[in-house]
Parts: structure tokens; sequence; C-alpha cells
């Protein structure tokens, strides 16, 4: 990695672990807060809003039963192992 790139990462870790994330929760109702301000409310937080509140990409990828048989119905240690089965055509 080059030294304005890890700058640059560095900067940007720094931002997010600034930033205060308050979930605030109660009967059946959720607001999530960064920063003290609002960003988003409705019955349950999902995950991507979370990650988006705190400046992350998520990528969810659903992985096909074959898949899960093979590694025991665990994830692998590290995401690269994860191989789904090819589509039949």
């Amino acid at each position: 990695m080059s030294v304005s790139r890890s700058k640059k990462v560095r900067k940007m870790v720094e931002k997010v672990l600034k930033k205060e994330v308050v979930v605030l929760s109660g009967d059946d109702w959720s607001g999530l807060y960064v920063d003290g301000k609002l960003v988003y409310e409705n019955h349950s937080i999902p995950l991507h809003e979370l990650a988006k509140a705190i400046g992350f990409k998520l990528v969810h990828v659903e992985g096909e039963e074959e898949a899960w048989a093979a590694y025991g119905y665990q994830c692998p240690r590290q995401l690269a192992e994860f191989k789904q089965p090819k589509k039949r055509k």
C-alpha cells in the first residue's frame, strides 16, 4: 500500500471512529442517530442502515444450501474460501 493511500485510509478510519452512533429504542420503534442527528427510524434498524451511518459499504451474500453444507453449516475463516456452487443450466 502506498504512503498516500495509507494516509487516506487512516484518515477515513479516524473519521469513522470519531462518530457517535446511538440506537434509541422504545416499545415498537427505533431511531438511529449519528452525532446526535436522526438518520433512520423504523420498527427495526437493518444492518445495512447501520453500516451506511458509520460510513461502511455492506455487501450481503446469500449462500446456497450446497455451499453451506460443504462448510458444515459454518462460516469459513476467510471470505475468499467461500465458494458458491456453479449454476446448473
